[in-house]
């Protein structure tokens, strides 16, 4: 497991945003890009977002969450599921902040109804392609000719909990 959770982290150092799917009270599945937080010591996958804002609200009546990021250039992708809560710790927040969160919040840090999401990992998946663009096209075509599928990297899963992936991604 080690080594599919050091490429896990490696993969997810290329995504800087994540969609952030969260249940309505309605039970409707609802989705918003959110900017991904470098990791802390104790909380590996975390955001910044207004206790009024319906990702904070969808989290606090019911905690599941799904965080999904794909990327364009060989449509690698990560789908992270978990449970997620509110953090309201004034000095944590404080601490944390950086300057670049201003523009999301009107008054900076002083905003009222600032909170940090923070997310619990229970399943991870990913797929990253071993053999490039090319090589994937050139699966896909082999496939359409010989009326077979193509021969592609599995999709990788890991169960880890919030420790085991923040250790992981201290060590880089």
């Amino acid at each position: 497991m080690y080594d599919k959770l050091k490429q896990f982290v490696e993969l997810l150092e290329d995504f800087d945003t994540a969609m952030l799917v969260t249940e309505t009270g309605e039970g409707d599945m609802t989705s918003r890009p959110m900017s991904l937080q470098q990791p802390r010591p104790d909380k590996a996958l975390w955001f910044v977002a207004l206790t009024e804002s319906s990702s904070a609200q969808n989290v606090q009546s019911n905690g599941k969450v799904n965080l999904s990021f794909h990327r364009t250039s060989d449509h690698a992708w990560v789908s992270i599921a978990g449970r997620a809560v509110l953090n309201r710790d004034r000095v944590l927040i404080d601490q944390l902040w950086q300057k670049d969160w201003d523009i999301w919040f009107k008054d900076g840090k002083q905003t009222p109804g600032i909170v940090l999401i923070e997310v619990q990992p229970a399943q991870i998946d990913f797929w990253e392609p071993t053999q490039g663009k090319l090589g994937r096209l050139w699966e896909m075509a082999k496939a359409s000719f010989t009326e077979g599928t193509p021969e592609m990297q599995p999709t990788q899963t890991l169960r880890v909990n919030d420790t085991a992936l923040s250790g992981a991604m201290r060590e880089d």
